[in-house]
């Protein structure tokens, strides 16, 4: 597989906060036009989830592969539900959302990183990123472990539904690909397969969860299934991963017998090394007990699975201090 090509365009993709100097001048922008044209006729992996309870996994997953173009067509369009309003909405297409660019912290809060200094503001961009990475699939985690009881929305429970599904068949390729055989004529006739996890890679044995977590896992309600009047793919999960991420840094696996992720490098001694460079373990142990008596409640869980990042028990920013120090960098309050 060919690298991406252009250390600016997977600068953005990872760190689209701070990499602003792309847009100052007509030259970058005229970059920025190019990289928007090329990357349309890049191929991308869509995962298609079903509920299907005849299959011993309780799901059917298609891996659907199309450029970037294709996916942006009407038949791909993408449906939110607007709490404010308590109505479903159209939010354009799957394709208009790829490459996905995973969770992005606070723009208030990166602005103070780095202190002016734009080197040390990056790394610290980076540090604070992937700590707010492991909160979100933590609370991804401890949401499937809720009773149907504890959710609002329908929806948002067959969601998580379909998210343990996935994550208890992450060792499973996808059922189905659309269209077949489709890898295989990508490879001879097209070099733009930048954002593709390939057969044969490292991070192909986790596909499932990979695509799960940066956000390219869909499924497809029908009107009326949640009283909508409109239909189209709802995301499943929210990005916390960036497409580049899945492809080129880590490749997922799942342990059902400790409560602690790991990541370790991956060994490639004597050769040139090739994505992905990490591979990261889910820690996904049976769910804890919950009964009567026992110091853990759902509610608890529930706290934490539905934590705001900004306010309550669990903030992932600090609260605001007028008198904060600016010497400590990841720690200091905004």
């Amino acid at each position: 597989m060919a690298h991406i090509t252009s250390s600016r365009q997977s600068l953005k993709e990872v760190f689209p906060v701070l990499d602003t100097s792309i847009k100052s001048n007509s030259q970058s922008s005229s970059l920025n036009e190019l990289l928007a044209s090329e990357s349309n006729q890049q191929y991308f992996q869509i995962l298609k989830v079903d509920y299907n309870k005849v299959n011993p996994t309780n799901i059917k997953t298609t891996l659907i592969t199309k450029t970037k173009d294709e996916s942006k067509s009407s038949d791909f369009p993408v449906i939110i539900y607007d709490a404010i309003s308590q109505s479903w909405k159209n939010a354009g297409t799957i394709g208009e959302k790829l490459p996905t660019a995973g969770a992005i912290p606070d723009q208030e809060f990166s602005n103070l990183l780095g202190n002016g200094n734009k080197n040390l503001g990056l790394a610290e961009y980076s540090t604070v990123r992937f700590l707010l990475q492991t909160r979100r699939v933590s609370q991804l985690v401890a949401r499937t472990w809720l009773s149907p009881r504890q959710f609002d929305n329908e929806w948002e429970r067959h969601n998580i539904e379909l998210t343990r599904d996935l994550i208890l068949s992450s060792n499973l390729e996808p059922d189905y690909y659309e269209p077949q055989g489709v890898l295989d004529d990508i490879r001879s006739q097209s070099p733009k397969t930048d954002y593709i996890i390939e057969p044969g890679m490292l991070n192909f044995d986790g596909i499932r969860l990979s695509l799960l977590l940066a956000g390219q896992a869909y499924r497809w309600v029908e009107k009326g299934t949640y009283n909508n009047d409109i239909e189209g793919y709802l995301q499943i999960c929210d990005s916390i991963l960036s497409t580049y991420e899945i492809v080129y840094e880590y490749a997922w696996r799942v342990s059902w017998d400790t409560f602690y992720a790991s990541r370790v490098d991956v060994a490639q001694p004597g050769l040139k090394p090739r994505p992905p460079y990490y591979e990261v373990t889910l820690a996904y142990p049976p769910k804890p007990d919950t009964s009567e008596g026992s110091p853990l409640t759902e509610e608890k869980i529930k706290r934490w699975g539905f934590a705001s990042e900004k306010q309550g028990d669990f903030p992932f920013y600090p609260k605001r201090n007028e008198s904060f120090e600016p010497s400590s960098p990841i720690h200091r309050s905004i």
